[in-house]
């Protein structure tokens, strides 16, 4: 079981963790939650379900109390063998009310791993550290943070790399004894294999809670299949597109940071139109409306987020226009498909669309997840700039735009990701 911060980052989680026999479900609501165990009354373990709380930028108070309702639920309900809190690997957001919700006891150890390697994101001595080559921590990210255990602001004890590659049995009784005592465990990791370690030893335990990103949710889905190797984020059987090309594809680019620009920039030379919303300007909404029905007549259109610095002040207004506009655009065409980068305006979006659950269908690039809605509409979501130049292009293909087809590129290095769960 999922619990995530942000929508992007929790259908991430998901794919990376679920097996690709039965099905999975990312909610929006707890209504919605609560019902699916409601109706199955006892744990299928065919069925994966994840929760976004969409706490990443809500006051601290209020994520605590949604995290407390969330996992407390889990907890009391008995319906997992893992309870997952998918929470950024910068440490933005809200990572002391997510383990304010969850406390280490006896055989069920509370263990925090936000590293993330396939971005080039490590955790050496208790400290987010970026990989050599791919710069500083991007100053750009409001509420990034380096130390772990200050994050946490809860008794904790760092696991370093030589306990992490003690093996499963020494790590594992470490977890215990930490538990044991009421302690988080701060688990250092630089690689996959690092984060395999941890999860082989968390799961060596009947409860284990784990608070941690993509890399570890993926580690965890390994160890729960027995799997040696990753499939890739194939899930069920693949992942192909929705079928029926042709279809308008719309993709929503709710974040300023540079790397995405370069990827609406890829877009638009094959074929995609490009609007800018200038919320500020008066008639801009109605001007990028008409403006992105045009584009998607043609196959494919952009609606971007001005390519400047935004202050931090003006990022609600920003968004709230952004997904009004988006959302009235696809509310008069359900035959169109769409693209939403970053957790916030994934959720603005779909929240103007009552869209309430979304099923499963596969990860097309890591931290890209193709899902569908109840009213069968297909969508992917992408956390704010992951993925290389081409992550955008590739993504309208999946859903079948009718553009030029791109040139091959080599797979993203670690310097391409330089942002998740951007709005």
């Amino acid at each position: 079981m999922v619990l995530g911060d942000d929508l992007s980052g929790t259908s991430e989680a998901l794919a990376a963790s679920a097996s690709e026999q039965g099905e999975a479900w990312v909610h929006l609501g707890v209504s919605s939650f609560r019902a699916c165990f409601a109706q199955r009354g006892e744990s299928d373990p065919q069925r994966w379900d994840a929760l976004d709380l969409d706490v990443r930028h809500v006051p601290q108070a209020t994520a605590r109390a949604r995290y407390q309702a969330a996992a407390g639920h889990a907890l009391r309900g008995g319906h997992h063998d893992v309870l997952l809190l998918k929470v950024d690997s910068l440490l933005r957001g809200n990572i002391a009310a997510a383990l304010a919700a969850v406390s280490p006891a006896p055989d069920r150890p509370v263990i925090l791993a936000p590293a993330l390697p396939a971005q080039g994101r490590h955790t050496v001595g208790g400290r987010v550290r970026l990989a050599e080559g791919s710069g500083p921590l991007p100053g750009s990210l409001e509420g990034t943070r380096t130390d772990i255990a200050a994050a946490a602001a809860r008794p904790a004890a760092l696991l370093d790399l030589d306990l992490v590659r003690a093996g499963p049995h020494i790590l594992g009784t470490r977890l215990g004894q930490l538990a044991d005592d009421g302690m988080v465990a701060v688990c250092d990791a630089e690689t996959d294999e690092d984060l395999a370690a941890v999860a082989a030893a968390a799961t060596r335990h009947r409860h284990p809670v784990v608070v941690g990103a993509g890399g570890v949710a993926a580690a965890l889905g390994r160890a729960l299949r027995g799997a040696l190797t990753d499939t890739g984020g194939r899930f069920p059987g693949g992942c192909s597109g929705p079928g029926e090309p042709g279809r308008p594809v719309l993709v929503v680019a709710g974040t300023a940071e540079p790397s995405s620009h370069a990827q609406v920039a890829r877009l638009e030379r094959e074929g995609a139109r490009v609007e800018t919303l200038e919320p500020s300007e008066h008639g801009a909404a109605a001007d990028a409306t008409r403006g992105v029905e045009r584009g998607l007549r043609g196959g494919c259109a952009v609606l971007r987020v001005a390519p400047r610095p935004m202050a931090p002040a003006r990022s609600g207004l920003v968004l709230e226009r952004l997904a009004s506009t988006a959302a009235a655009v696809l509310e008069r065409d359900p035959r169109i498909r769409v693209v939403l980068t970053g957790g916030a305006t994934a959720r603005a979006v779909l929240t103007r669309l009552r869209v309430s659950t979304l099923r499963l269908r596969c990860q097309v690039h890591p931290g890209a997840v193709h899902l569908r809605t109840d009213d069968n509409r297909d969508i992917v979501t992408r956390p704010g700039s992951h993925g290389g130049p081409d992550s955008l292009s590739r993504l309208a293909h999946h859903l079948g735009a009718p553009l030029a087809q791109p040139p091959r590129t080599p797979a993203p290095t670690a310097a391409h990701h330089s942002t998740e769960g951007q709005s």
